[in-house]
């Protein structure tokens, strides 16, 4: 009997030791909805402002990454949308790219941006790369926004 026992009691560590199963979800079409997430955001902005689809678009704990900046986090990086003008200028992004975890809950998009300013009615172009959580929702959001001036000016 005690044998039997012991042989039960190992073969349930045994089991509580497996590795659990990874979820995984389809690459491409996480891809595909992450590209068309950034476009939508892209085209929000063009729309109606950096201020608005930022605001709508940045996770609580986003970050965002400024020239002349230090990170600007979470509840300070909202702060900063909040008080920032956007009137001056419009802006618009297009993804050339999407990678997404095997989990489906982390990716980044980059690819080509451009601000136009409109007093001088000159454009700048640069590039940027979004780092994308997904919320719990299922809704991605971004984590991180950075990007560079560099491409020229017309």
């Amino acid at each position: 009997m005690k044998k039997i026992l012991a042989f039960i009691v190992v073969i349930a560590i045994l089991y509580s030791c497996k590795e659990p199963k990874k979820k995984v979800v389809n690459n491409t079409q996480s891809r595909i909805d992450l590209l068309q997430t950034d476009k939508d955001f892209s085209e929000l902005t063009s729309k109606e402002g950096m201020k608005t689809s930022f605001l709508k678009y940045l996770d609580s704990n986003g970050v965002l990454l400024r020239s002349d900046n230090f990170p600007i986090t979470g509840a300070f990086a909202i702060d900063y949308l909040i008080g920032f003008d956007d009137s001056g200028y419009s802006m618009m992004w297009q993804p050339h790219h999407a990678v997404v975890s095997s989990s489906g809950d982390l990716g980044y998009t980059y690819g080509i941006f451009s601000v136009k300013i409109l007093a001088t009615d000159s454009l700048i172009f640069g590039n940027y790369v979004h780092v994308w959580t997904k919320n719990k929702n299922g809704e991605w959001k971004l984590a991180l926004d950075s990007g560079n001036e560099g491409i020229g000016e017309q």
